[in-house]
C-alpha cells in the first residue's frame, strides 16, 4: 500500500534536513587553486556567459534589477527580524552557477561554510580540546557586504576585465550589497571582504590560536584567547565596514561553549540537552498527534535530529 502523501512529504523533509550533513560525510571534494576558477581573467562578457551556460543577452538583461527579487522579513531566534530578498527562479539559476564555481576553489583552512565537504561539525570540532572559546557574530553581514567590495574581487582576486567585473556584481549584488536570499551570496560574502578575514586570521595565528568561521559566525580558541587580540579582531571588523553583535558575544574558560549548534571545549564534544528535549518532543508527538499531517511533520523532526545525534557519535569515535 502506497504511504499517505502528507507522509511521504514528512520522509522527503527529514531527507532534505539531512541532506547537507550527509554531503559533507561523503568522499572529500577536490577543490582547485583561485587561478584555475572559471570565473579566473574572463576577457569580455560573451565569455561569461558561455561559463554561465547562457547567451550574453540573457545574463545582461537579469543583472542590476531589483524588481527581480521578493522582500520580507523573518524572525531571528535572538529577536528581531532579518531582511529576505529572494531572486526570480531563472536568476536565481545564475547565482547558484556563479557561487558553484567559486565553491570548487580550495578553500582557508579556517572557512568551514559554505564549503563543500565541511559542515557544522567540523566547525565545531576545531575547538574541542580548546581550555578558552571566544564567540563573535557580525551584525547585518549580508548587509554590510557591499557592491563595491565584490565588484574588488572580481576585478582584483579574479582578475575580470572591467566591464566583467561589473556584470558579475550586477547579476550577485541587489541595492548595493549582497541579498540574503541568493544561493552566491554565502562564498561571495567571504571572498568580498577576503583580505579582512586573511588578516584576522594573521592576528589569531599570532596569538597562538585557532579561529573558524561559519557565514558570519566566528570562533576563536586556545589555551588562552587575550582579549587585546579581541580587540584588534574588533578593529579589524569596523574597519571594514562590519560590527559584532554584542549581544551574541560570548567567552568560556575551563568549560564547554556551543559552537554552531555544539558543546565543545576542554575536550569534550556533545549535543547540547535541548536537543534531545526536542527529540523526545518530536517522537511523543509522532506518536500520539492525530492530524496526519501534524504526525508527517513531527517524523521529520524526528528523524533530522536522531541524525544530527549519529552524526556527532561518529565523528567523535574518528
Amino acid at each position: 500500500m502506497r504511504a499517505p502523501r502528507t507522509w511521504r512529504q514528512g520522509k522527503n523533509l527529514a531527507e532534505r534536513s539531512c541532506s547537507l550533513l550527509q554531503e559533507s560525510m561523503k568522499k572529500p571534494f577536490e577543490p582547485y587553486p583561485l587561478h584555475q576558477c572559471a570565473l579566473y581573467r574572463l576577457k569580455s562578457r560573451r565569455q561569461l556567459a558561455s561559463r554561465l551556460n547562457r547567451s550574453l543577452p540573457y545574463i545582461s538583461s537579469r543583472a542590476a534589477k531589483p524588481e527581480l527579487y521578493r522582500e520580507w522579513r523573518e524572525p531571528k531566534r535572538s529577536g528581531g527580524t532579518r531582511l529576505i530578498e529572494a531572486p526570480r527562479p531563472d536568476l536565481k539559476e545564475l547565482q547558484r552557477r556563479i557561487g558553484d564555481l567559486l565553491q570548487r576553489v580550495a578553500p582557508p583552512d579556517y572557512l568551514f561554510s559554505p564549503v563543500k565537504g565541511k559542515s557544522y561539525l567540523e566547525n565545531a570540532f576545531v575547538h574541542k580540546s580548546a581550555k578558552t572559546i571566544k564567540l563573535l557574530d557580525i551584525d547585518d553581514y549580508f548587509g554590510n557586504c557591499l557592491a563595491k567590495s565584490v565588484y574588488a574581487f572580481f576585478r582584483q582576486h579574479l582578475r575580470c576585465e572591467p566591464d566583467v567585473a561589473h556584470l558579475l556584481t550586477g547579476l550577485t549584488c541587489r541595492n548595493g550589497h549582497l541579498p540574503q536570499g541568493s544561493p552566491a551570496s554565502p562564498i561571495l560574502s567571504f571572498y568580498s571582504a577576503f583580505d579582512m578575514w586573511n588578516e584576522i586570521q594573521t592576528l589569531v595565528v599570532a596569538a597562538d590560536c585557532k579561529m573558524s568561521l561559519y557565514v558570519d559566525d566566528i570562533t576563536i580558541s586556545g589555551e588562552q584567547v587575550p582579549e587585546a587580540l579581541v580587540f584588534e579582531v574588533k578593529g579589524v571588523l569596523h574597519r571594514h565596514g562590519h560590527n559584532y553583535s554584542k549581544r551574541k558575544e560570548g567567552r568560556r574558560h575551563g568549560r564547554p561553549a556551543e559552537v554552531t549548534g555544539l558543546m565543545v571545549g576542554s575536550g569534550k564534544a556533545m549535543v547540547p540537552h535541548r536537543h534531545y528535549r526536542k527529540l523526545l518532543d518530536a517522537r511523543l508527538a509522532a506518536s500520539t498527534t492525530a492530524d496526519e499531517e501534524e504526525r508527517a511533520r513531527a517524523i521529520a523532526r524526528a528523524k533530522s535530529l536522531e541524525y544530527q545525534v549519529q552524526a556527532v557519535s561518529k565523528k567523535k569515535r574518528q
